[in-house]
């Protein structure tokens, strides 16, 4: 079957540090202009078709969305900061190419303690297809270390999310700061989330991840300046063996890789780093950058 291009569909998920789950919040009305500067930026260049921000509350969306001025863009506002569990998450998207059918959140109960796997949006594309958002925002590695078997627990969580939901297609897109690594056992293991396109097009439960690629320095050495190269999405300045991670990433079903109605477009998928964003990200509250991938959006050919 023939299929031609109608839509690229710009997915990106970024980690804004303006308001993380925690009792007190002490961003500035100058962060939060600064970040809907850079979302501003970002839609200028690159239009937003379903953007997941993570560390927000309402009030942070609020001046995002009157600083876009797009009535296109619809706002999902997920946050929560009234109970114990403060949700965090929130999704943009093109309502000129998306609509949305359903919410839902996916929470795990371990050991007595209530965590959050992801929050669900199912959108049906202008096209007729669906495609199913899982956006997350998992504990950080200061209160949960990599080896504890919660953070294992949480991937087999989103996995279980992930089979009770799926559509008949079984076209999905998972996003977030997962706080671990692409190889991280959580993802790589128990998410079952691979490098290897191959194998991903061999099962169908088996999601591919991208990110994996982004895992290095993004400029070769003799090419580098010093300053101009970054190694991840986020950067720590105490970590022990090294001070960058790739906890924000955003993975595809194995549907996106067959001959159908979506396809995942691989070469748009990048590290947003801005030039202004780099120079803050070593000395101020923002240590993630934004990621970005696409979605091809495709119709029979006549």
């Amino acid at each position: 079957m023939f299929w031609t291009q109608v839509s690229l569909l710009p997915v990106m998920w970024w980690n804004t540090g303006l308001s993380p789950p925690i009792p007190k919040l002490d961003s500035t009305d100058a962060d939060r202009e600064f970040v809907a500067e850079e979302i501003k930026t970002m839609h200028s260049q690159t239009p937003i078709g379903i953007f997941g921000l993570g560390e927000v509350c309402s009030n942070d969306l609020s001046l995002i969305m009157a600083k876009l001025d797009d009535k296109s863009i619809e706002l999902v506002d997920s946050t929560d900061r009234t109970k114990r569990l403060k949700h965090d998450t929130a999704l943009l998207y093109d309502t000129s190419r998306l609509t949305l059918e359903s919410q839902r959140t996916h929470i795990t109960n371990i050991d007595g303690k209530r965590l959050k796997v992801a929050k669900r949006a199912r959108f049906k594309t202008f096209l007729g297809g669906k495609i199913d958002v899982f956006y997350s925002h998992w504990p950080s590695r200061l209160t949960m270390e990599e080896s504890n078997p919660k953070r294992a627990q949480l991937g087999i969580a989103l996995r279980g999310a992930i089979d009770s939901t799926m559509t008949a297609d079984g076209y999905y897109i998972l996003m977030g700061d997962y706080n671990d690594d692409p190889s991280s056992p959580s993802l790589a293991y128990y998410l079952r989330a691979t490098r290897d396109r191959t194998l991903a097009t061999k099962r169908d439960r088996t999601p591919y991840n991208p990110f994996w690629r982004k895992l290095g320095e993004s400029i070769h050495h003799e090419d580098s300046t010093g300053d101009n190269s970054v190694c991840g999405t986020c950067f720590y300045s105490g970590g022990d063996y090294s001070q960058w991670h790739t906890f924000d990433q955003v993975i595809f079903s194995s549907a996106f890789l067959g001959n159908g109605q979506m396809t995942l477009e691989e070469r748009y998928t990048d590290v947003m780093a801005s030039d202004e964003l780099k120079l803050r990200i070593k000395r101020e509250r923002f240590d993630h950058f934004p990621v970005l991938s696409c979605i091809s959006l495709r119709s029979k050919k006549t």
